[in-house]
């Protein structure tokens, strides 16, 4: 097919006299040729040789990335009857049939890779397209399109592919649709449709004139005004007036002879006014926007104006159903669309445009490892050049990657292997890569596996095709763009599996298209982002970079630096991206370096962008800046490596590199670790009649583990001293299937895991994993339950001890001094072992600390890890004295302050990945009197160490910026096990005003999980788990009399005592002797005050819900058997819903949400709970959430306050003579509210 471009002086071939230069010896031309025609076909104004695309067809889109090296063009000479869509995680392919004028089935090619599944949608003769909807998201690092629908006039096709990501969405009038384009590589890249005018037109549509299109409309059907704005000049600003929805919008223009003038007010005369002025060179690059119901019509919600300048909006309530529209330089014609009071309906008018963009790239060269991603474990470094070209990759994973071998083809076209790097383990794949087939990106994630940060996936991207995830793609993911040519080998460590993983780059003769100038030693790696912005730019100081001031918002806006140059002046680079977003300023100390860059590329306003930038130093960690969502980069950076940054930018920063030269660096850590035995533990139950305690006089050779629903039995052989195998009893019952782990000579222990949990009534063991230096064995038994983990030190490993009866009841690991120890312990003294350690291998300052006394305080310092800890404490002579501050300076700091008799019964915590580091993500403290923490994010693999009274001797670990490791010091001890309380002391005008708590399993019982007491001076709690379905009950001043519920081993059920109130609730008119209003839930709007007490049975309830609840109803049937109604309560918005009761039907609960609609805290939702059924719930369940559980016979009514919608509501209750089956004495004026339970519990 030929291109030609309207430059204004006739149709001339552009492309083709491009084309020509490249077979005139333009050799870098030649290359770039497809990237050029892909900007080509971005054009907004189409021209073929086709009879059946006129000259007055305009390109609407594109949507998805700047990715594929494929452009594509579908404009088909008939009617298409057939597409045939191949989906995975994105739109892989598409491919058309069509019948062309003759009758003639033919088909398209197919346009993407050959990947996903295939979907075929057939049309009939009659069947037209009325719109085009679709996303667009990220998928292996690119963004794609994630998914397609086709509407038609029949029917609605899709969605085909994964429906995530940022949404678009076309209306397409009758015979206007003309054709498809867009670009494509192993998925489709981008999708744009080719729109004519067409003769039907917009229904509201008074005029289109030959070379212009409405795009839309977006919105409802009301409206009784059509308009259109086209203007005869440049808009200078948009006046728009925008409340719960889009109320009105009004233009100023300049014309051509430079007068200011002004459009009518498109729409009513509500809303708060906007005005967006808009400078000279200012022009729109896209409109987005949403459509939802307001005021129980369709129409436009909010609009944002999107310009090369800036982002304006959004204007109205950002809820519905999004659109987005981009718009080339100089397409646009105006707006129209249908208003009445608000703005019902809204169209874009484009006209035809043409633009080009040239880019050039020029590099040079070295060799530069750029990483590691991974842990700082693995004892063996590896590294891989092919003399030649890597033929084949073959991989094992499981849990991880472990292992990795290359073959390749040397310059003599031998074929040779690498070794393997790695472990044993895992399943085997290979991938194979054809003659011309190169590298074009590494992608992967790296987490904990078997408490080891290791690299857990692993993906290789390539000009031909996606290969991988291979591994578990999970963890914090990792992506390097790799240039044609750039790529030299691979690198890292490695033991059991790949613990980390570094990709060698040389520089590339070919480059990035977007690369405009690299030092002779710096190679620029990325670029992360996406292709747009207009402007390229690279930073490379001459000096120190002392400040780097970014602006975000809902990404990163621009980017400035101040450096001091080798003179020692200071000087500011200029600024990189657009004017919007606020300032942060991050200033650096002269001894202060970068350990890495890590940040996020996600879609804004429709543009793949940079969304946040962190920058990691030896001092302290800055950002996030922006949003931090997306597809996540992390770059560690080596000391002395760094060179500069550089990428492309419009509005803001599309993307970015960072420009690394050569570095070398080295990381040492010593140990000494001396001698004694120590029982770490227990975990699990206090049941279990006998106790056991198995210390092998030499080596374990098996484990027999006998396992159900938990762990049955456990059976050791071992082989002692003089080289007799020997075995133990056999510890447990004679259950379960049996597994046996057997060790080979030069295996060892290096963790124990497990799960403690609840079965058949017992608290035991449920599962069990022993780790070693060879291989994971296990779960054993059933993964379920509270876990905990103790990694094991080489040489430490001394036996195992705890109770069982029919199960493993409790389980200890004892524990003796390691010549070897942890690789990062410094000096431990006799008499003491470190338990742990937990967390990563970062962090380059170890610390011990072992107090001459009694912990009287720590201080802790968290954000969203760990930053530091310091301790103060009482040595022997009563003096205090402190620590050091271990860790950071950054996080806010908790206070802990034990009492003279407290001490420790347990620490726990939880490891993760924050800002790319595996760190103490939280800490907690648990100790006689209290349970101190979470300090942090509880987020994360957790651990948990019980400790025996007086054996806890100190703290040890790693740290940088955070705290990287932790280990507990512990000494022998012969104490046990205390159990820990909290006390609420109340003042004397103290009164309760609420009771607040979670309902959960827990140990295989749904008892009380939490609980809190809201009074007029404090919140006190939640003391317990916070976890389960959550109860609040509001309590009026002076209405509180008493509690109940049940209990056994735990707090199984419980209510709330209520007795009427002189006070009352501030909207309750009138409280009898024996009634109670309970509430209310929701708001202090309303002005109209309502109680609804039926003489009689309620039978039906008429509910009016939308965002939340509009109104409600009630039938009821009196006592004479008549049947009357209430009035409404409430406006007259919403969707109705009946419920109709039968007659021995009866109230068992009320529950619902309260929330923010409209910018009043109303009832969003509703529910009745009765002995029949539940129904609901009504409205939008959102917000805080209520439950109120109602005694049979103790139901009386309902009270509240409204206005356009139900702003808060109460239950009225009174006392019952069937109460509670438990309730052994029930007052006069008493009613217990509740209970929240669940049915155990012997003893109420």
């Amino acid at each position: 097919m030929f291109l030609f471009i309207e430059d204004g002086h006739g149709i001339k071939p552009t492309l083709i006299s491009i084309y020509r230069h490249a077979h005139n010896g333009d050799r870098e031309f030649h290359t770039n040729f497809p990237h050029l025609l892909r900007e080509y076909i971005q054009i907004k104004t189409w021209y073929t040789l086709s009879p059946y695309f006129a000259a007055n067809g305009v390109l609407v889109g594109p949507w998805g990335g700047k990715g594929g090296v494929n452009p594509w063009i579908f404009i088909p000479s008939g009617r298409i009857c057939e597409i045939r869509i191949s989906t995975s995680g994105c739109v892989d392919s598409i491919r058309f049939t069509y019948i062309d004028h003759q009758g003639v089935q033919k088909h398209s090619e197919r346009y993407g890779g050959d990947g996903g599944s295939a979907q075929t949608v057939t049309f009939i003769d009659d069947e037209h397209f009325i719109g085009i909807t679709g996303t667009v998201g990220v998928y292996e690092g690119y963004t794609v399109i994630t998914s397609l629908s086709f509407l038609t006039n029949k029917k609605n096709y899709g969605p085909y592919g994964t429906n995530k990501g940022t949404s678009f969405s076309l209306p397409i009038t009758k015979d206007s649709f003309v054709g498809l384009t867009g670009n494509y590589g192993a998925y489709i890249d981008s999708f744009s449709v080719i729109l004519q005018s067409s003769s039907v037109g917009n229904i509201f549509s008074t005029n289109m004139a030959s070379n212009k299109i409405y795009v839309g409309p977006w919105g409802g059907k009301g409206g009784v005004k059509p308009w259109t704005f086209i203007p005869n000049g440049r808009i200078s600003q948009i006046c728009i007036s925008a409340s719960g929805c889009v109320d009105s919008i009004r233009f100023t223009y300049i014309d051509h002879q430079g007068v200011q003038k002004q459009s009518e007010r498109y729409g009513g005369d509500g809303g708060s006014a906007h005005t967006l002025t808009l400078v000279d060179d200012e022009h729109f690059i896209g409109i987005t926007g949403t459509v939802g119901v307001y005021e129980r019509y369709t129409m436009i919600t909010s609009l944002c104006f999107l310009t090369n300048r800036k982002n304006y909006g959004p204007y109205g309530t950002n809820q519905g159903t999004s659109f987005s529209l981009p718009v080339a330089m100089g397409s646009f014609g105006g707006f129209s669309g249908n208003y009445g009071a608000y703005m019902d309906s809204f169209s874009v008018i484009l006209q035809s445009t043409s633009l080009e963009n040239i880019f050039s790239s020029n590099t040079a060269s070295n060799r530069i490892h750029v990483g590691p991603w991974g842990g700082n474990g693995g004892v063996k470094p590896w590294t891989f050049i092919p003399n030649g070209r890597i033929f084949q990759i073959r991989i094992s994973t499981f849990g991880c990657v472990d292992s990795i071998r290359f073959t390749y083809i040397d310059h003599q076209g031998v074929q040779k292997h690498s070794e393997r790097y790695g472990g044993d383990g895992g399943s085997v794949h290979t991938v194979t890569f054809v003659d011309d087939e190169h590298l074009i990106g590494i992608t992967g994630t790296v987490g904990i596996y078997e408490r080891y940060t290791v690299i857990t996936s692993l993906s290789f991207l390539t000009n031909k095709k996606n290969y991988g995830p291979y591994g578990t793609n999970q963890g914090t993911s990792f992506s390097l763009p790799v240039a044609k040519g750039s790529f030299s080998g691979f690198g890292g460590n490695y033991g059991a599996y790949i613990d980390s993983f570094s990709v060698i780059l040389q520089s590339s003769s070919l480059g990035k298209i977007f690369n405009t100038n690299i030092a002779s030693n710096g190679i620029h790696v990325g670029p992360w982002g996406g292709n747009g912005g207009v402007k390229p730019w690279t930073f490379i100081p001459n000096g120190r970079i002392s400040q780097i001031r970014i602006n975000a918002s809902g990404c990163v806006d621009s980017i400035r630096f101040t450096y001091i140059d080798h003179q020692g002046v200071q000087k500011q680079s200029k600024r990189y991206g657009g004017y919007g977003g606020s300032a942060h300023t991050v200033t650096f100390v002269d001894d202060e370096h970068f350990i890495g860059i890590i940040g996020t590329v996600g879609v804004y306003e429709g543009y793949t962008v940079i969304r946040s930038m962190s920058f990691l130093t030896n001092k302290n960690n800055y950002g996030p800046y922006g949003t931090n969502q997306g597809t996540s980069f992390s770059l560690p950076v080596a000391k002395g490596s760094f060179s500069g940054f550089s990428g492309n930018y419009g509005a803001y920063i599309d993307s970015l590199s960072v420009i690394l030269q050569p570095s070398s660096f080295g990381n040492i850590f010593t140990s000494n670790m001396e001698n004694n035995r120590i029982h770490v533990g227990p975990w699990g139950g206090n049941g279990g009649v006998k106790p056991w305690t198995f210390i092998p006089n030499g080596r374990i050779s098996q484990i027999h583990i006998s396992a159900s629903g938990c762990v049955d039995s456990i059976r050791f052989t071992y082989i002692d001293h003089q080289g007799v195998q020997k075995h133990s009893e056999r510890y447990g019952g004679d259950g379960g299937s049996a597994h046996m782990v057997t060790f080979v000579d030069d295996e060892h222990l290096i963790g124990i895991t497990g799960n403690v949990g609840v079965y058949e009534g017992y608290t035991v063991i449920r599962s069990m994993s022993f780790h070693t230096n060879k291989k994971n064995y296990g779960p054993y038994g059933t993964n379920q339950g509270t876990s905990f983990s103790l990694p094991v030190a080489k040489g430490s490993f001394g036996g195992f001890s705890g109770n069982y009866g029919a199960y493993i009841d409790s389980f200890s690991v004892i524990l003796q001094s390691s010549s070897f120890g942890s690789i990062i312990t410094s000096n431990v003294e006799s008499n003491r072992i470190h338990v742990g350690q937990w967390g990563g291998n970062g962090g380059v300052k170890p610390w011990t600390f072992i107090p001459n006394g009694r912990i009287s305080q720590i201080r802790v310092s968290a954000s969203g890890c760990v930053d530091s800890i310091r301790f103060t404490y009482i040595d022997n002579q009563g003096v205090q004295k402190y620590s050091e501050r271990y860790g950071g300076d950054g996080g806010s700091a908790h206070i802990v302050t034990f009492v003279d008799d407290e001490h420790f019964i347990g620490i726990t915590g939880t490891v993760g990945v924050y800002e790319g580091y595996t760190v103490i993500r939280s800490i907690s403290f648990l100790t006689n009197k209290n349970n101190y923490g979470p300090y942090g994010t509880n987020q994360g693999t957790s651990f948990s160490l019980p400790v025996a009274k007086g054996s806890i001797s100190g703290f040890s670990g790693n740290y940088g910026a955070y705290i990287d490791s932790l280990s507990v010091i512990l000494q022998s001890s012969s104490f046990g096990n205390i159990f820990t309380t909290n006390m609420v002391t109340f003042v004397d005008d103290e009164h309760l005003i609420g009771i607040t708590g979670t309902v959960g399993v827990y140990e295989g019982y749904t008892v009380i999980r939490s609980m809190s007491f809201l009074t007029n001076k404090k919140n006190y709690g939640p003391y317990g788990t916070n976890q389960g379905t959550s109860f609040s009950l509001p309590v009026a001043k002076g209405s509180f009399g008493g509690f109940s519920g049940n209990y056994g081993a735990y707090i199984d059920s419980f209510s709330v005592i209520l007795q009427s109130s002189s006070f009352g609730s501030i909207i309750t008119s009138n409280v009898e002797s024996n009634i109670i209003h309970v509430g209310p839930w929701g708001g202090n709007g309303g002005v109209k005050p309502w109680t609804f007490i039926p003489n009689g049975r309620i039978s039906q309830i008429r509910v009016s819900a939308s965002g939340c609840v509009d109104s409600i109803r009630f039938t009821y049937i009196d006592n004479q058997g008549v049947q009357k109604y209430s009035e409404r309560y409430g406006g007259d918005g919403g969707s109705a819903h009946i419920v109709t009761f039968v007659d021995d039907e009866q109230f068992i609960g009320i529950t619902g949400t309260v929330g923010v609609y409209e910018g009043y805290t109303v009832i969003r939702s509703i529910s009745f709970l009765t002995n029949k059924n539940n129904y609901g719930p009504y409205g939008t369940n959102q917000g805080t959430s209520f439950s109120l559980p109602v005694a049979k016979g103790s139901f009386s009514g309902f009270s509240g306050n409204y206005g356009a919608y139900i702003d808060s509501l109460s239950v009225i209750l009174q006392s019952s003579s069937f109460g509670n089956i438990f309730t052994s004495n029930m007052e006069s004026n008493g009613i217990h509210v509740g209970p929240w339970r669940g049915n155990a519990g012997l003893k109420p």
